[in-house]
């Protein structure tokens, strides 16, 4: 299951990485905060599932419980002949899961608590946040892309994500030179953190 999730996961950043790089190249910026903050929520998950052996079933539970409390609490708004089936599914599925691996926690895993569990509250507070404010159409956020197209640093961001995500899959996947793969992972990060010193990320949004 761990295995499973966190190539599931390092696929969607790669994925939303090569859509976020074809938005920039065509000029069309606007909507990439929306897909980054989607990539750090993956990666979140990501690093908290190599944590711990039984974080993964963890997420996947409370993901499946937080959308059968969705269900249970609109049902003037969600067709219960459509709906039923599927929250009964889901809650089958969260039994059976919590039987095969002994899960008896009730903790609720949103964005917060992933990427505390992954050590990367640090890139909550700061890049989450921030793209936030797109991703729920706040005027604050508007009022960033009216200044800034924010092409860099969703680019640095990016960057991140896809390395920290590689870097990690590394550790699970099975490869004939992961000391290659790793080796390769800190040169690419190291000229990262040239870029941001030497301002190239930030100049992409003055531009």
């Amino acid at each position: 299951m761990q295995t499973s999730f966190v190539y599931r996961h390092a696929s969607n950043i790669f994925h939303l990485g090569e859509d976020t790089i074809y938005l920039l190249q065509s000029g069309r910026s606007y909507s990439c905060p929306i897909v980054v903050r989607s990539m750090l929520e993956s990666l979140f998950k990501l690093v908290a599932a190599m944590k711990a052996p039984d974080m993964a079933v963890q997420i996947i539970i409370s993901e499946l419980e937080e959308d059968c409390d969705k269900i249970a609490k609109f049902p003037k708004w969600l067709d219960p002949a459509v709906y039923a089936p599927i929250a009964e599914d889901f809650s089958n599925q969260v039994k059976h899961l919590r039987k095969e691996y002994g899960i008896t926690s009730t903790k609720k895993w949103k964005a917060i608590a992933c990427a505390e569990a992954a050590e990367l509250e640090g890139h909550y507070r700061d890049a989450y946040f921030h793209f936030s404010s797109h991703t729920h159409a706040k005027i604050i956020g508007m009022e960033i892309q009216e200044k800034s197209a924010c092409a860099g640093y969703c680019l640095q961001m990016l960057i991140f994500c896809v390395l920290t995500a590689a870097l990690y899959l590394v550790h699970i996947a099975h490869t004939n030179s992961p000391q290659e793969h790793m080796g390769e992972c800190e040169r690419l990060g190291d000229e990262w953190i040239r870029l941001m010193n030497a301002g190239f990320f930030s100049k992409m949004d003055q531009a």
